[in-house]
């Protein structure tokens, strides 16, 4: 196991959830959705045509619009995954002290 594989499923223990693993996984579920659109095209365009000629036709014409429908909203949904953890990490630096931190005398943590 290399040392990347060793962080990840590392990642899978932290238990305080200080470092997130949707991130670094975002990709390959991308890569897998992908997949499973196109299986669920191909078996769309078989069922089609088990039923008759014309609805493989149909399946036919059909199976490539469910099939770029299913990749942009799976798209999407991961985008804004993405997004969150990045309002998290832009956020992050800019809140005051939380409140299990010590304030200093000034009145502000430091």
């Amino acid at each position: 196991m290399n040392e990347r594989e060793r962080r990840v499923v590392g990642l899978l223990f932290d238990w305080d959830f200080t470092s997130f693993i949707t991130k670094k996984l975002v990709r390959l579920l991308y890569m897998v959705g992908v997949a499973a659109a196109g299986l669920m095209a191909l078996s769309v365009m078989v069922s089609g045509f088990s039923l008759g000629a014309g609805s493989g036709l149909l399946a036919l014409i059909l199976s490539p619009i469910l099939f770029l429908v299913a990749v942009a909203v799976m798209r999407i949904q991961l985008e804004l995954v993405i997004v969150l953890f990045r309002i998290e990490e832009n956020t992050r630096g800019a809140r005051g002290p939380r409140i299990d931190e010590p304030v200093s005398a000034g009145g502000h943590g430091s």
